[in-house]
């Protein structure tokens, strides 16, 4: 794409165009300063000359400005080349209040997904008892809800401790926890729901104090229960 331009001034005279056709294959330096190259030179072009547009880069503060959809075209007279450059505006109050709330929303999104996922992992590696690991999946809860089921029924004399459950509680290391009675039953089912209780409310803790202030300040691997 080439302007045509008055060479005497430099003034453009039109907008950028493929060159017209009787002046396709000519050397750059010749589209340059067609009175010069041509002999004769048709009356059309007098003191005109064609230059090729050229993109240019803008630099600019992204925290104040930005690009607009708005180019500036300056001639330049030694490389006999018009560059075309992206104007640059200062945001409004309004743009820097708009930006700065969409990167506040997209850290507060990303702090809560690192919180999940430190939750998800200390989950994934069950709750602390008697130098154990004891799982917290939800069927590992349900069957803890099922032991403690019995352990009841068991202290109350309804049914006897059975041996599946008298035997000891199978961690996540494949070894057993004891359980001689029912309430060695209970005692474990307590504080594992206790631990699990506490890591499900820290990590709302620190969801809602993310969501309500400034994410940055919150330590996503701090303060969790073990």
């Amino acid at each position: 794409m080439h302007y045509p331009i008055r060479t005497a001034d430099r003034a453009l005279l039109g907008p950028a165009a493929p060159l017209p056709t009787e002046l396709v294959g000519l050397a750059p330096e010749s589209l340059a300063d067609l009175p010069v190259a041509l002999d004769p030179c048709p009356q059309a072009y007098q003191g005109l000359g064609y230059w090729p547009q050229v993109r240019g880069t803008t630099d600019h503060d992204p925290e104040t400005q930005r690009v607009s959809d708005q180019a500036e075209e300056v001639p330049d007279g030694e490389a006999h080349v018009v560059i075309v450059r992206p104007l640059v505006v200062n945001l409004t109050p309004a743009e820097i209040e708009a930006r700065e709330a969409a990167r506040l929303s997209a850290a507060r999104v990303a702090k809560v997904a690192a919180i999940n996922g430190e939750r998800d992992r200390r989950l994934s590696i069950g709750a602390p008892y008697a130098e154990k690991r004891i799982e917290v999946s939800d069927k590992g809860r349900a069957d803890l809800g099922g032991m403690v089921s019995a352990a009841i029924l068991a202290t109350s004399g309804a049914a006897p401790w059975g041996e599946g459950y008298a035997r000891g509680w199978i961690a996540m290391d494949n070894e057993r926890v004891p359980l001689s009675t029912p309430m060695d039953g209970i005692a474990l089912a307590a504080s594992v729901g206790n631990w699990y209780g506490l890591t499900m409310q820290h990590a709302r803790d620190l969801k809602d104090a993310a969501l309500a202030g400034d994410p940055a300040v919150v330590e996503e691997l701090a303060g969790w229960p073990d």
